[in-house]
């Protein structure tokens, strides 16, 4: 059965489709319809702004950690500093702190940090 058009349905599966093509139209135009997103979900849109309209990634970047902030009551004054200093410097010893940061509190980031522009795609690669 295929949902209608502007269904929480439909625009579960715009967004997925967004996020495999790295479609930030598609994605916003998902995201006005399930605002808001979850947290992991917005830390990968998140990542792919960083990607694809890097004019626009401070801003985002402080709205995703203002969510932490307010939606994570287990997220303290140390950790909102470790997820300024990593969307701050992006590389990899900020990757590694965001995992253990996601490990204890549970932000559940392993698809965002898979995006992340020193990501283990590049793992491999010498400097």
């Amino acid at each position: 059965m295929r949902s209608m058009p502007g269904t929480p349905e439909e625009s579960r599966a715009q967004l997925a489709r967004g996020l495999r093509a790295g479609n930030l139209n598609l994605i916003r135009a998902a995201a006005w319809q399930l605002d808001p997103l979850p947290l992991d979900v917005a830390f990968e849109v998140l990542m792919l702004i960083h990607r694809r309209d890097p004019a626009r990634w401070s801003r985002a970047g402080v709205r995703w950690v203002g969510r932490v902030a307010l939606e994570q009551s287990s997220v303290v004054l140390e950790d909102i500093d470790t997820l300024v200093d990593a969307l701050l410097t992006l590389d990899r010893r900020s990757r590694e702190r965001l995992r253990e940061l996601d490990r204890r509190v549970g932000l559940n980031l392993c698809l965002g940090l898979a995006l992340w522009p020193d990501g283990d795609r590049d793992e491999g690669r010498t400097p």
